[in-house]
């Protein structure tokens, strides 16, 4: 390659590189008042659940894990037949 092609690939690129970071939203400003508790995004309860295991085995946690799922997707779109 020319040097002066190499030295115009190398200036685009590094013109070109902070782009993306231009594109993004800034950061949320912090609370106003030093002390003010940020509020949750979301209610971290509807995606937790609890089944009773009969055993350890692993077709049993795997029958557990797929219960518990079920009752995430529950919680989360209000249907009974989501599970």
């Amino acid at each position: 390659m020319r040097p002066t092609l190499t030295f115009f690939f190398f200036f685009l690129l590094s013109a070109l590189a902070p782009l993306p970071l231009l594109a993004q939203e800034p950061a949320p400003a912090a609370a106003s008042e030093p002390g003010a508790a940020l509020e949750p995004a979301r209610d971290l309860s509807l995606y937790q659940a609890e089944v009773t295991l009969i055993s350890q085995s692993a077709s049993e946690r795997k029958t557990a894990a797929a219960r518990a799922l079920g009752q995430v997707m529950v919680k989360l779109t209000g249907n009974p037949q989501a599970a």
